[in-house]
């Protein structure tokens, strides 16, 4: 059974990207299999999908608490015995962490560290595990961040736990190459876009969700390595990268 895979299917990204697959012939998914934290949230997501296949797609919802190790490690047993072969999946769940808040609360670093990177890395393993036994050609993305490349003051919690998925996958990827393996995992590295997490922000000049989820899906269905979306942000991350440190400690971004 052609399956698709969605982790953290809530999140504004993450649905927009699930649509696009949804209503793609030539990927003619015959389930969809959703994760999420919020049952009623995810109850609406699986609606509308299911809505825009026509109900020819069977829509099951898992759900998972990130925040939690176990919690976590008990969704992995129960993809695993998922009946079917996972060819596309998407890691897109996340928490934007307030760098102020954390600071004056270690429990909210513990559990920004937990949902962005170690619930990621464990969630990898399962699904890659489950991929290999299966044996089939398949295609991972994992939701990044431009904030993984350079710590800034601005958000160095946040940017750290993505930091630490852009190395994890990084050597994923080195060892599905030296295995042989028929999986590829995409590095996706979002800059700032229009969604629920960032509607706190001044968000109005980011880019429309629309088209960040074009440009995953486009990357994930072609297995490429690292993306940057909207690509300017390739471009942009490059310069902040190698402004030298003396310069780099003077300017606030």
């Amino acid at each position: 059974m052609n399956t698709l895979l969605i982790i953290g299917a809530t999140s504004t990204m993450a649905s927009n990207c699930a649509r696009l697959w949804v209503t793609d012939s030539k990927k003619n998914f015959e389930k969809v299999v959703l994760v999420a934290r919020n049952k009623e949230k995810l109850s609406v997501i699986a609606n509308d999908l299911k809505a825009r296949s026509a109900n020819k797609i069977e829509i099951k919802e898992l759900y998972a608490d990130f925040s939690d190790e176990n919690s976590v490690i008990q969704l992995c047993d129960e993809i695993k015995q998922e009946e079917g072969e996972f060819t596309t999946v998407l890691i897109a769940h996340g928490v934007l962490s307030d760098n102020t808040k954390c600071r004056d609360n270690y429990h909210l670093i513990s559990s920004s560290i937990t949902v962005n990177s170690t619930s990621v890395a464990i969630l990898l393993e399962s699904i890659v595990a489950k991929m290999n036994k299966d044996q089939n050609k398949s295609n991972i993305g994992v939701i990044g961040s431009v904030a993984g490349d350079r710590g800034r003051a601005s958000n160095y919690i946040y940017g750290a736990a993505k930091g630490f998925v852009e190395k994890y996958v990084e050597g994923m990827q080195h060892f599905l190459a030296l295995t042989k393996s028929r999986i590829k995992i995409t590095l996706i590295k979002p800059g700032q876009t229009r969604t629920a997490m960032t509607a706190n922000l001044d968000n109005s000049k980011f880019a429309p969700v629309e088209v960040v989820a074009r440009d995953i899906v486009k990357a994930v269905n072609h297995g490429k390595k690292t993306v940057y979306t909207p690509y300017k942000w390739k471009i942009i991350m490059t310069v902040i990268r190698w402004i030298p440190s003396f310069i780099f400690n003077k300017i606030n971004i």
